[in-house]
């Protein structure tokens, strides 16, 4: 195998190849790798495979002799990524893969292209066209709040559905629950919807986010795989066979406790407040809610405590909640809008949390249990 590509085409053909690899020598060796196939066309496929995730990358290239290679991924993809030319040459003899770029010289370990795992994907015209804004805006407002217990497969993933020109995804760890909801033009459709894990979704957000006007979709029923496909990338998944729980249900239809809260004072307010307790995995802020009044606490029985007042619209009863102050940040990151509401239930109820000015995002949090001191 032998060819000569622009540095560009190689560097981004490589970049969701050598993600898929990340962290599959547990599971097999030969996963870490990629391989590379030249064809006699004048066509560089690159493809990478974590037994879930599948992906290839094509792109054209001044093939002189056909063939393939089988080499780690993230090795090559850095070495590429440091390479100063604009043109590189890529061949291989015997078990040695050798790289040149100006004055550049570098020789990989070469692996059998035979002990690397068959993938098939999706023919073309499986692909139904979406938005790749919209999946990107999806996927990056839920997959925060995915859970990580392996015991709840069904909660690791982000659930994704689309019908009627809206599309939907959804996350929950339990814990908190985030829902992101957009309008879409395209042909690709799925009211069933189907729950996509984590690493997966993740890849599919890149690979989004290298689109321009449109995307592909396919969902193939009878493999569990779901597809996204943008330029000479394609990216399969393999779903969580599973049914997703009842979310709805789980989102309150709260009409009274009422707080609106300017967003940038109230992030500002709990990074001080967070400065006692840094470093900590499970610190808590306190709310205390008197009519358009808000104070905040936090507490570290090793530091000190902190106190912070806001003016807010409030209207409603008083009410004292907990809340663990990351997941809470980490909601406030989604939110596109100078204010946001929560509405409350209670001390011991989920709080409901969305932004004033749009629909588009809904969050649900569940409360600390608050102690006497």
């Amino acid at each position: 195998m032998k060819f000569q590509v622009e540095k560009d085409a190689i560097y981004s053909g490589l970049s969701i190849p050598q993600k898929v690899t990340e962290g599959t020598s547990n599971l097999n060796p030969i996963l870490e790798n990629v391989l590379i196939t030249a064809d006699v066309q004048g066509t560089v496929s690159i493809s990478a495979t974590d037994s879930f995730t599948s992906v290839i990358s094509r792109f054209n290239a001044e093939v002189e002799i056909p063939g393939s290679a089988t080499v780690n991924g993230k090795t090559f993809y850095r070495l590429i990524s440091t390479l100063s030319g604009n043109e590189v040459s890529i061949e291989k003899k015997e078990n040695q893969l050798y790289i040149k770029c100006r004055r550049s010289e570098f020789e990989l370990n070469a692996f059998r292209d035979e002990d690397f795992p068959e993938i098939t994907f999706p023919s073309e015209d499986t692909f139904k066209s979406f938005e790749p804004v919209v999946m990107s805006e999806l996927i990056e407002k839920t997959i925060f709040s995915v859970s990580v217990d392996d015991t709840k497969p069904h909660l690791m993933g982000v659930f994704f559905m689309c019908d009627n020109k809206i599309a939907r995804c959804v996350s929950t760890d339990g814990h908190r629950l985030s829902k992101s909801e957009f309008a879409y033009e395209g042909e690709f459709s799925l009211p069933q919807g189907v729950i996509i894990p984590k690493k997966g979704a993740s890849e599919i957000k890149q690979l989004a986010d290298t689109g321009t006007s449109s995307m592909g979709l396919a969902f193939i029923q009878d493999r569990k795989i779901f597809a996204a496909k943008v330029g000479g990338t394609t990216l399969t998944v393999k779903i969580v066979d599973s049914k997703y729980p009842p979310y709805e249900a789980v989102i309150p239809k709260y009409e009274t406790n009422k707080l609106v809260i300017p967003l940038d004072p109230f992030v500002h307010a709990l990074k001080r407040i967070n400065v006692l307790s840094e470093g900590k995995a499970e610190s808590g802020v306190i709310f205390s809610l008197s009519p358009d009044r808000l104070e905040m606490f936090g507490t570290d029985t090793l530091k000190g405590k902190s106190r912070e007042e806001m003016d807010v619209s409030y209207e409603g009863d008083k009410i004292q909640i907990a809340f663990n102050m990351k997941f809470l940040e980490q909601i406030l990151t989604k939110i596109d809008s100078s204010e946001f509401i929560m509405f409350l239930g209670g001390s011991k109820a989920a709080a409901l949390i969305k932004p004033v000015d749009n629909t588009s995002f809904v969050a649900v949090l569940m409360p600390l249990r608050i102690t006497d001191n």
